[in-house]
């Protein structure tokens, strides 16, 4: 039942969306001064054919750092410029908002989701949003500033109250779909799924920096309009044989050229298996030049060594 109201969900989802959407990419740790998610850059230019026929403008946002944005009090400086530019963006009507996030960049995207999910009166801000339930490492909370994730959020509501947020909206949701690259997802912030419709985690198991800060999964219980999804890579990995991608390459120009069109638009292709996608289940998506997408369901390791696909890989057979 829950998968039949979700995929209802999701075709009232592409009914209503309309033209004229925002797409805001932002980079992570020690990457403000990178070039490939601003104009020129690779990730950005391969994601604006894409976006111009969808009728959408993609966005650059650039955070300043001073500790590689580390301290959460940098992260959460980027998430209320963040959350200030979606309102922004609300106010000029019901267009779609897409946010891209590398790496802490993530992090960015789900502190920000928190801030404006306070400023709409749809959580209290004296909860932390760092995840306390689990049984972590108690350096996770090093520098954490209850009072100052207060202050953020009320920075935020001030600046909702002041601009009017657009009380006509008809959207449910701020952030319509959030992509989440090579974030790491242990020890970190909750995602606020009254903030953001879909949220799409894209991990590689050979991120390091994803393996060494946190966990390559999003925490359970895993939400039902949110999904992780394992990023394969032609050519990558070990030699190239693997086709597991490290975590600079995460935002690979193959990525940004599909990655609007995953999963919803790639659904009616038969051949790329979105057909087959789900919310419920975890996801494989293998990219390769010249070709679609590839989605499969996560089916386990030794399913996956036995089936041989490596072998061909290895082989170059189609």
């Amino acid at each position: 039942m829950n998968k039949i109201i979700t995929n209802i969900f999701i075709i009232i989802f592409f009914i209503c969306s309309n033209l004229y959407s925002k797409i805001i990419v932002t980079h992570g740790a020690f990457g403000d001064d990178m070039s490939w998610y601003k104009p020129g850059g690779y990730f950005y230019e391969a994601l604006v054919p894409a976006a111009k026929n969808m009728g959408e403008e993609v966005i650059s946002f650039t955070w300043k750092q001073f500790l590689g944005g580390i301290p959460h009090e940098e992260r959460f400086k980027a998430a209320i410029a963040l959350a200030k530019l979606v309102i922004d963006i609300a106010n000029q009507g019901d267009s779609e908002i897409i946010l891209i996030g590398h790496s802490y960049g993530g992090h960015v995207i789900k502190a920000a989701s928190q801030l404006l999910a306070v400023a709409q009166g749809l959580q209290d801000a004296n909860k932390p949003i760092i995840i306390l339930d689990r049984n972590i490492d108690s350096k996770a909370l090093d520098n954490w500033d209850q009072k100052y994730y207060e202050e953020a959020c009320a920075q935020v509501k001030a600046y909702k109250e002041l601009k009017f947020l657009n009380k006509s909206l008809k959207k449910d949701f701020l952030i319509d779909e959030a992509y989440i690259l090579g974030t790491p997802c242990g020890a970190d912030y909750w995602a606020n799924m009254y903030t953001i419709q879909f949220l799409f985690n894209m991990y590689s198991e050979w991120d390091i920096i994803q393996a060494l800060v946190g966990d390559r999964l999003l925490p359970e219980p895993k939400h039902d309009r949110a999904v992780n999804l394992e990023v394969r890579i032609k050519n990558t990995g070990l030699f190239g044989l693997f086709n597991k991608p490290g975590h600079t390459q995460m935002h690979a120009e193959i990525i940004a050229k599909w990655i609007l069109y995953i999963p919803f638009y790639l659904m009616t292709e038969k051949k790329s298996g979105f057909d087959k996608f789900s919310f419920e289940k975890n996801g494989v998506i293998q990219f390769a030049d010249g070709k679609l997408p590839k989605y499969s369901y996560s089916k386990g390791k030794m399913f996956e060594f036995l089936n041989f696909d490596w072998i061909k890989d290895i082989l170059g057979i189609k």
